[in-house]
Order: C-alpha cells, then structure tokens, then sequence
C-alpha cells in the first residue's frame, strides 16, 4: 500500500511538473534549451507536438497507477488492436481506414 501511495506520488508530482513547463514554455516557440528529457537535440518534431505526447504519456502512466488492473493504451496503438486487445467487439468488421486511427487515451 505505501509503495503504491509512493508511485502515485512520483506520478502525480511528474504531472505537476509537466503541466508547470507546459503553462510557463507554452506561449514560446521553443523551449529555452533542447537538451529535455526525452527529446533529442537534433528532433524535427514541433516543440507543441512533444509537449502534447510527454503529457499523454504522464496521464496514462497515472492511469495505469490508479487502476492497475485496467488496460491502457495510450495513442501509440491503432484502433484495430484497441477492439482486438481490448475484448470490444469484432475488430476485422472496422474499415481499412478505421483500423489505422490511433485515438489519444
């Protein structure tokens, strides 16, 4: 019990964390430095883009430390193996399309 309260707490401080970079870097183009955590100093990718997946990731990691027994997936699976995986339905009747949409959490 005082692990899981502990693992909830480093969670819940990691999401602070992040939603103070988010507010404070928020309104600027780019991040002060580019050597983060996480974030390779040569990317390409959209300084908002990588804020956006850091967050889906600290949300779904505190997801998964409140409900341990729940499935989680975060936009990193298509929606094809969400119904597979996920016991939702028939996934092979879900269009071509469909298939490869990757919903956030």
């Amino acid at each position: 019990m005082k692990e899981r309260k502990s693992r909830t707490r480093s969670t819940l401080r990691l999401a602070g964390f992040l939603l103070v970079l988010v507010t404070t870097l928020g309104a600027q183009a780019e991040p002060p430095s580019s050597t983060l955590p996480g974030r390779k100093p040569d990317s390409k990718e959209p300084w908002g883009a990588f804020l956006g997946k850091v967050a889906h990731e600290a949300i779904g990691l505190e997801y998964r430390v409140q409900y341990p027994s729940h499935v989680v997936f975060l936009n990193t699976a298509d929606l094809y193996t969400i119904v597979r995986v996920g016991k939702l339905g028939d996934p092979k009747r879900l269009s071509e399309l469909v298939r490869l949409l990757r919903p956030d959490i």
